[in-house]
């Protein structure tokens, strides 16, 4: 037997695998509550343990797990949420990210599986990806996913465009769970939107909308990108994460967008931009899925919307980076 010299750690990469077992771990906690019940306070593993008919072994054992993951701290023997958990794993929290993280596994360990196969025969997965958009559940999910900051960066941003105080009528592009026209409809009592997305995406995020109280001020319209334009004319045409689908084709699409705009109207681009230097493990990850699913790719660079907005005619282009997640807001104005 030949024993190797090792100049190299072995722990980075098992440390792959092992971290690849937290989201099976993030679930089993939040299938047994275990933060709402760190909410009521710290817990001695006993106690906790007791509230949540579980062995003191295997719950010390967890709470460890969770310890490392940066979920749980622990002091003079008691365990609580860290903030992290505190605001988005807690239920009575507004910003829980529970359903999300729960449709996220499971879109991910069905993306995951034969990886390798799907890198060579990508026919039939974008159609399977947006059949998926009509599921309730994962309408849901991704709107409260964007609760947890991306609809309150939009907010921020919109609401500094010149004239939305003023803004009667808004369509949101491929808007389907409507979260971020709903933050728009609060912050401006005149305003009135219509979400416009797949044919068989509509219904199911019309019921979502009367589910949270915006019934009569959003209405919902098919609409085929690739082959059709919004109807009407807008003050705010509004679309994220959609426009990667036609990456190279910018001009195109960017163009039907732009002839739904009213004079002086804003078009707004929410979107993921290309990391600069080295990768972001979790950006990197979402590009991953998205070019397995059937698109080309998720992140679209700023140059690339300022060049199709000036061969369109917009103008008084604005933007703002998110440094951390880099997601990039990009507004351009119809003269």
């Amino acid at each position: 037997m030949h024993i190797p010299q090792i100049s190299a750690p072995f722990r980075p990469i098992h440390h792959i695998v092992s971290a690849g077992y937290g989201h099976h771990i993030l679930q089993t906690a939040m299938e047994l509550r275990l933060f709402d019940a760190l909410e009521a306070g710290p817990l001695t593993i006993q106690e906790l343990a007791s509230a949540l008919d579980t062995s003191p072994e295997s719950t010390g054992a967890l709470l460890e797990v969770l310890r490392a993951l940066s979920l749980v701290t622990v002091s003079e023997g008691s365990y609580e949420n860290s903030p992290s958990a505190r605001q988005y794993l807690a239920q009575t929290s507004d910003a829980c990210q529970a359903p999300f993280l729960s449709m996220l596994t499971t879109l991910y360990d069905s993306a995951m599986t034969d990886i390798s196969s799907k890198m060579r025969h990508r026919g039939g997965e974008k159609e399977k990806t947006e059949k998926d958009w009509a599921n309730p559940k994962v309408l849901e999910g991704m709107g409260r996913a964007s609760l947890r900051g991306p609809v309150q960066n939009a907010l921020a941003f919109v609401r500094n465009l010149p004239g939305f105080d003023a803004f009667t009528s808004m369509c949101d592009v491929g808007g389907n769970h409507g979260f971020y026209s709903m933050a728009f409809l609060d912050a401006n009592p005149r305003l009135q939107a219509t979400v416009c997305d797949l044919p068989h995406v509509t219904g199911p995020a019309r019921q979502l909308h009367e589910k949270y109280g915006y019934a009569e001020r959003m209405q919902v319209d098919n609409l085929n990108l690739e082959t059709e334009a919004p109807t009407g004319f807008y003050d705010l045409v509004f679309t994220s994460h959609l426009l990667y689908n036609w990456n190279g084709r910018l001009s195109e699409v960017i163009g039907k967008l732009a002839g739904a705009l009213k004079p002086k109207g804003w078009l707004v681009l929410n979107h993921m931009a290309p990391t600069q230097g080295a990768p972001d493990l979790i950006n990197a990850l979402v590009n991953f899925h998205t070019c397995l699913s059937g698109y080309p790719t998720h992140s679209l660079s700023q140059p690339a919307l300022e060049a199709a907005c000036h061969a369109v005619g917009l103008e008084e282009i604005t933007t703002s980076l998110d440094p951390d997640t880099q997601n990039l807001l990009f507004a351009a104005r119809m003269p």
